[in-house]
């Protein structure tokens, strides 16, 4: 846990790799897919309801042994010969302690002693379940097929002779494209020219809009709605957003689960291990005065159900149907692994500003120094920052209105503490009282509450901006949610003061809270938290994708909210929720327990019928057509269970897609 593999290759150098790719290598391929090659289409359906019909049929001729096994064979063969076609492909290949193998002798053993209608209800009630396995995985794939691919197919470069159609893969960052109303935004980028409404939900899963004007950032996999905008490339195709986006949805896993590698090692262990039983149950009680043929029929009873194949497909199948779903929703899941990790969460860690509040800031007060205006004030602050991305310097630059001509501008961002920035000759520090401190200036202590913004030029105090944000919507909900889940400690790391930070915390009932903390801090912060936390209990940071990237990483699991275009997000996050809407992390919450839950059943169910079916066996109570219909049937369940995690969709994003379908232009889905 927290640890995370990079992001998959993408398309293009995977087909350049297979180019490379031995005649050896491409054979062993060739050969894994054709020994779990079962079908569940219509022919494969109509063989199976065939062999069921003659097992039927052979069942009220009155013949005896031998000639009624000459009646059933044609039944046992028509529904087992893909069972014996790819127990042969196994076998030549080495596997011999499989489950299509134990299946046959369990079958041509039960045939040799007479229980002809055993023999044939094992094989075809076996080839119904594989051929729900396959309809099963099937349904995956049309899952994993039915979700939009964020990545055009086609772009327009502006040329000295105009736009021209070319493929989005063969452009390079400083080339400037042109995206017409409707069409899909193909490649990260800046706009340089238009101002127009974004529709990220394709990203997101909400159907929020954004303005956009020259010099805002968009990212590809978005669509352009009501103007023509030109954009200046920023990245190539296959590191654009939407592509790295498509390769996490489209090589879904990661790391395994727990679950998944229970269930893997119990499916490695489980089938040899019966099938052992299977021969001492047939050969020991017989050398003790047993008699041969009832333990016999006892020890084919325990081969029919070695086989652990529904928990080998089951179990994976529910954590891709959770994975899904959450990218349905705008939740990114990076590994199998991550999902099963935030059900364990007993400790969570958040950022307070742009998670638990708004990040969306309005000036209060502004307490200028004698000498200087609060409108001076304001523009030699908003000067500063004119570079910065904090949600404060947007503020600051929106209020004060357009920079003057200060002459030459340097500046350097400090963070946790604020900008030190040079206009024409003057030096200007705009931050927190730290950033003045350090810097030996004396300043005034605020007289009310909220955030202080403190301005000094050469070393001279000018004031201070007072500035207030707001508690997001949902997010009391949502930490109630998280707690209803088993998150027992609640922690609010900021670098706010904690006269800002206390009255946040006590309003969302937060166990501890640690105020005036910088980056290197708050990673220190996760270091200790997860020093003292117990063994099995997850640590899960919950943080801004670019300035907590090192506590994201640090983690035991990291969940970046508002993620959207953020790379740090993608290569340090496990969970990567891209709208910055809090309450995404309270549904990931409750489709990740929901996912864990069913994989649970499925193994509780698995088990627990393996074990009835063995044990009443062993007692002499449980023939061999009984027990491949309980067997059968418990792997049914399985499968559906799993699909169940298919289905689970938030209800207001399926709304919310609705009214944007028809502003979409289809030649760029």
């Amino acid at each position: 846990m927290g640890k995370h593999l990079p992001p998959p290759k993408n398309k293009h150098l995977r087909q350049a790799e297979a180019k490379k790719t031995g005649p050896a290598v491409i054979q062993k391929i060739r050969q894994e897919k054709l020994v779990c090659r079962y079908g569940c289409g219509a022919k494969d359906v109509a063989i199976t309801a065939a062999a069921l019909a003659l097992l039927i049929a052979a069942c009220f001729m009155p013949v005896a042994w031998p000639l009624k096994a000459a009646v059933f064979l044609p039944a046992c063969l028509l529904g087992g010969f893909e069972i014996i076609k790819n127990a042969f492909i196994k076998a030549v290949g080495g596997d011999y302690i499989q489950e299509d193998l134990l299946i046959i002798l369990a079958a041509a053993g039960a045939m040799c002693i007479g229980d002809c209608a055993g023999a044939g209800a094992l094989i075809i009630l076996y080839r119904a379940g594989r051929l729900l396995e396959a309809y099963s995985i099937e349904k995956s794939r049309e899952a994993r097929a039915g979700m939009k691919d964020l990545r055009a197919v086609k772009a327009r470069l502006l040329t000295d002779e105009g736009p021209i159609s070319v493929r989005p893969w063969d452009l390079r960052p400083g080339d400037v494209i042109f995206v017409a109303p409707g069409e899909r935004i193909p490649l990260d980028g800046v706009i340089i020219d238009g101002v127009t409404t974004l529709d990220m939900s394709p990203l997101t899963g909400e159907t929020k809009t954004t303005a956009a004007a020259p010099g805002s950032r968009v990212v590809s996999g978005g669509f352009n709605i009501t103007s023509p905008v030109k954009i200046r490339v920023s990245a190539d195709f296959d590191d654009s957003t939407a592509a790295r986006i498509m390769e996490l949805l489209e090589n879904p896993g990661g790391y395994k689960s727990g679950q998944e590698s229970l269930a893997a090692r119990f499916s490695g262990y489980f089938t040899p291990a019966a099938a052992l039983a299977a021969v001492l149950t047939a050969v020991i009680p017989p050398l003790f005065g047993g008699e041969w043929l009832p333990w016999l029929r006892r020890a084919l009873v325990l081969l029919a159900i070695s086989g652990a194949g529904s928990l080998a497909v089951s179990v994976p199948l529910a954590y891709f149907g959770g994975v899904r779903n959450a990218a349905g929703n705008g939740v990114l899941i990076k590994g199998h692994n991550d999902l099963e990790s935030l059900t364990k969460s007993r400790t969570m860690i958040f950022c307070k500003t742009g998670i638990i509040t708004e990040g969306q800031y309005s000036i209060v007060d502004v307490f200028p120094e004698p000498g200087v205006s609060e409108q001076k004030l304001l523009k030699i602050a908003a000067a500063a920052e004119r570079n910065s991305r904090h949600p404060i310097a947007r503020l600051l630059r929106a209020e004060a209105g357009a920079p003057g001509d200060e002459g030459e501008f340097r500046a350097e961002e400090l963070p946790g503490k604020g900008v030190s920035a040079y206009l024409g000759k003057s030096h200007v520090y705009v931050g927190n009282a730290v950033l003045l401190e350090e810097r030996g200036i004396r300043y005034a202590v605020p007289g009310r509450p909220g955030i202080a913004i403190h301005v000094a030029v050469d070393d001279r105090y000018w004031g201070h901006i007072i500035v207030a944000d707001k508690i997001k919507d949902g997010a009391f909900d949502t930490l109630e949610t998280l707690r209803h889940h088993g998150v027992s400690n609640m922690v609010m790391l900021t670098g706010d003061v904690l006269a800002v930070s206390k009255p946040v915390a006590s309003s969302l009932d937060f166990d501890m809270v640690k105020a005036g903390l910088l980056p290197e801090a708050k990673v220190a912060a996760t270091e200790y938290l997860l020093a003292t936390k117990a063994d099995e209990a997850v640590l899960s940071f919950v943080g801004d994708g670019e300035l907590d990237a090192m506590a994201l990483n640090r983690a035991d699991l990291g969940i970046a909210v508002g993620a959207l275009g953020s790379d740090e997000a993608l290569e340090n996050a496990g969970i990567i929720i891209m709208s910055d809407d809090i309450r995404k992390l309270a549904l990931t919450m409750k489709i990740s327990a929901r996912t864990v839950g069913v994989a649970r059943n499925n193994i509780y169910l698995v088990l627990s019928a393996k074990l009835l079916i063995a044990s009443l066996a062993l007692c002499g109570l449980m023939p061999l057509t009984a027990a491949a219909i309980a067997d059968t049937a418990a792997w049914a369940l399985a499968l559906f269970n799993a699909l169940r995690t298919l289905q689970f969709e938030s209800r207001s994003s399926k709304e919310e897609e609705a009214p944007q379908k028809g502003k979409r232009r289809k030649n760029n889905e």
